[in-house]
């Protein structure tokens, strides 16, 4: 009987122990059951990485200049070297102008519009404020429209423009939204007339490099992308 009770309280004694250790292990920090992670949550991911964000840069405005059209011009397509009535084509070297016209989060704008207008091969311009403009290239449209695309591809088929004193050669452009103009600037040209393109800001700057046209002629082609606020 002794006995017994000797290891009834040996066993006590062992219990109340084990009791005391899981009481300060808890106290001290010891680890929580593992959670099984795999378990569903109806919590919203925090993680950015998940979260694809596009922000491009804002292609910049300019001034739109003296000689924008003062009235639309009846050929007003986005093929600016031929006109009708001539079989004749533009003087100067042929330029493929191409890109796409985006807002800042990345989406086309589509059915925007698109206007350029230069000079032609002697660095004249079709308008009453040109002192020169009787000698224009009469084989040279000037001024283009092309209405932008469901993926936002504008196109031009025009000339390199010369250039004039003291400007660089530039094309000018505008872009409007239904009806609306919301960007009016222009383009400049890098490797032309001792200019490495760093003379102006980068959405601006058009490379040109050699290609072919759809005849097999050599032409040179530059492509630039516009960006639109909003």
């Amino acid at each position: 009987m002794r006995k017994m009770i000797g290891q009834k309280k040996s066993a006590g004694w062992l219990v109340l122990v084990l009791l005391i250790l899981v009481t300060v292990g808890c106290q001290n920090g010891a680890a929580a059951p593992a959670v099984d992670q795999s378990a569903p949550t109806m919590e919203p991911s925090t993680n950015t990485a998940e979260v694809t964000a596009v922000d491009l840069a804002i292609t910049p405005a300019q001034a739109e200049g003296p000689f924008y059209p003062i009235t639309a011009p009846p050929d007003r397509d986005s093929d600016l070297t031929t006109v009708p009535g001539s079989d004749q084509t533009a003087a100067g070297q042929i330029l493929w102008l191409n890109g796409r016209v985006l807002y800042q989060n990345g989406a086309p704008a589509a059915g925007a519009v698109v206007e350029i207008w230069q000079t032609d091969d002697q660095g004249i311009y079709m308008h009453p404020g040109d002192a020169g403009t009787a000698n224009r290239d009469p084989n040279f449209q000037f001024f283009g429209e092309a209405v932008v695309g469901a993926d936002g591809s504008y196109a031009f088929k025009t000339i390199v423009p010369r250039l004039y004193e003291p400007r660089p050669r530039h094309i000018h452009f505008k872009v409007k939204v239904g009806g609306q103009t919301v960007l009016t600037s222009q383009f400049y040209f890098a490797g032309f007339d001792g200019l490495s393109g760093g003379e102006f800001p980068e959405p601006l700057v058009l490379t040109a490099v050699p290609g072919t046209d759809e005849a097999g002629q050599a032409i040179l082609t530059a492509q630039k992308d516009i960006v639109l606020s909003g």
